[in-house]
């Protein structure tokens, strides 16, 4: 697997998008929410490195995640 769609960013969804992004998956997400591609890129880069001192991703900074305004492109 190389990319994955979220399909709701709250705290499950979040979840798995990091999880994702430690493996090297590519992530594209939706989210109803107006606000949700500020909201999850800010949660991303605040548990990111827990992830490193747990020691579930060697990567520095997690890649980009590829926010779609439609269900439909996501």
């Amino acid at each position: 697997m190389q990319t994955i769609a979220i399909i709701g960013t709250g705290v499950i969804g979040t979840g798995w998008a990091i999880r994702c992004l430690a493996h090297g998956i590519r992530v594209n997400a939706w989210d109803p929410a107006p606000d949700f591609q500020a909201r999850l890129n800010k949660d991303v880069r605040r548990l990111w490195p827990l992830l490193q001192q747990q020691g579930l991703t060697q990567t520095p900074e997690p890649a980009e995640i590829h926010c779609h305004e439609a269900l439909s492109t996501a």
